[in-house]
């Protein structure tokens, strides 16, 4: 099957019955409950650039939040509905549920008529949609994509390089197609993906309730779909993704039957929304997890490419999460591909071990970017040691390479052995090898992407 058809055939869903998909009626006569508190933000709320004034508790004190609340959102993101049917040319999706939400976009679940399937819809933000032209920073979600799929469409015409082994590619999550939403407030480009089960950090944290965690050999599964992803876009695609964490890294359905369970939930019982002036704030709902029995593991993909970087351009800005930050962003020197390796032994750390091992901190100091990145790189002294002479930047190291921070070095009591728990054996071993390949001070020493997919953490390991 050719690439673009193998790619397609993700987002299908099996019909329970070859009749045309029909609209629904969403919520005619269910009682629908409002979260109207508006001293209380909600979802998207939480990422506006100025917190709305919630001093007062009276009416009008009320309405006049609303409406600036309304009025931040509205310059961020566009509104939809549960029930809309989009674009309003064509029709052919139906909104039935919010499936998240961030900075640059929010997630939902739509029924696709045309094709008698589920899909996400990424809608961007007004920015994120049209961003600016530049030289350096982020490309922009869709450049990248854009990218990405015109590779797939030069794999596809080329029968020699389609009839190999996989490469890599099939570990993304990439949108197959977009379109455009437009109100009196311009347009926004919405991404058509694949919906997915749940995120690792979601299965993490549902698993952590019940004192478990993922599985070793799920993990170590899931990582080499990752690491596979990334010498892809490392390689032939040029990208650096910044953005690597366990938010990101995706888990297939297995189980179409979990997206029609979703539905009917909706249908049920529907979300809890906060009405506001031309917008409403959706409560988020996950797709619930499959109860059958699946004869094999799902797929795991890497998506979200809303900070992904070309690799021509000269990147010198802030990225990354700043649990997965690597050392050269937080020192802000020049950096490139190894920051996403650096993720990587960060994601698959805080996966086997249940901890982050360079949480965020708190307290005193905390927000201060200068004050942050000095304790950053005193954490990972504590771990790893002194950087090398290249890494001495000026606010920290003196000439020869001695601490003069204001804050004072954490004693190095334990070394990355002494912090791993649940692991045993040779399983620790090579584990352990696999962290100290990809968490290294210098860039240039660091493994690359292809050098983690030969460890022996990962080798034999299926992709899938």
């Amino acid at each position: 099957m050719p690439l673009v058809d193998t790619i397609k055939s993700f987002f299908r869903t099996p019909s329970p019955s070859s009749r045309p998909w029909s609209p629904l009626f969403f919520h005619p006569t269910k009682r629908v409950r409002l979260l109207t508190a508006p001293h209380i933000p909600l979802e998207e709320e939480f990422l506006l650039p100025s917190p709305a004034p919630y001093s007062s508790s009276s009416a009008s004190a009320s309405a006049d939040t609303d409406t600036a609340t309304a009025k931040l959102l509205l310059n961020r993101y566009f509104p939809i509905t549960i029930g809309a049917l989009i674009p309003p040319s064509s029709q052919r999706f139906q909104v039935i549920g919010k499936l998240g939400f961030g900075r640059t976009s929010t997630v939902w679940l739509a029924r696709d008529f045309s094709r008698r399937e589920y899909a996400a819809l990424k809608v961007l933000t007004h920015t994120a949609s049209y961003p600016p032209a530049h030289t350096a920073g982020p490309a922009g979600e869709r450049a990248v994509l854009q990218r990405l799929r015109q590779l797939d469409t030069l794999r596809a015409a080329a029968s020699a390089v389609a009839a190999e082994a996989p490469s890599g590619r099939e570990c993304l999550r990439v949108a197959a197609e977009e379109f455009a939403l437009q109100d009196g407030r311009g347009r926004v480009k919405v991404l058509v993906e694949q919906p997915m089960a749940e995120s690792w950090r979601e299965k993490a944290a549902r698993l952590g309730k019940e004192g478990r965690r993922m599985d070793m050999q799920e993990v170590k599964r899931g990582m080499r779909a990752v690491v596979r992803g990334l010498v892809y876009l490392h390689e032939t695609a040029g990208i650096v993704h910044t953005d690597i964490s366990s938010g990101n890294i995706f888990i297939s359905i297995g189980d179409p039957s979990t997206l029609d369970a979703f539905l009917s939930r909706e249908l049920a019982d529907p979300s809890p929304r906060k009405p506001l002036p031309d917008y409403t704030v959706y409560t988020s709902r996950p797709i619930p997890p499959s109860t059958r029995t699946l004869l094999h593991p799902p797929a795991v993909l890497l998506g979200d490419f809303g900070s992904a970087c070309f690799i021509e351009r000269p990147l010198v800005h802030g990225a990354q999460p700043r649990v997965y930050r690597a050392p050269e962003v937080v020192l802000g020197v020049p950096w490139g591909v190894g920051v996403d390796v650096w993720s990587v032994g960060l994601v698959a750390w805080f996966m086997v071990t249940g901890k982050h091992l360079f949480p965020r901190p708190t307290g005193a100091g905390t927000g201060d970017e200068a004050h942050d990145a000095e304790e950053h790189i005193r954490d990972i002294i504590s771990v790893l040691g002194m950087p090398p002479a290249g890494m001495w930047d000026n606010r920290f190291f003196t000439e020869k390479g001695e601490w003069k921070g204001t804050l004072a070095l954490k004693p190095r009591s334990k070394t990355l052995r002494d912090l791993v728990s649940g692991v045993k054996g040779e399983e620790k071993e090579e584990f352990l090898e696999f962290v100290k390949m990809a968490l290294v001070w210098d860039p240039k020493e660091r493994a690359t992407a292809r050098k983690l997919l030969d460890s022996a953490w990962l080798h034999g390991v299926g992709d899938k």
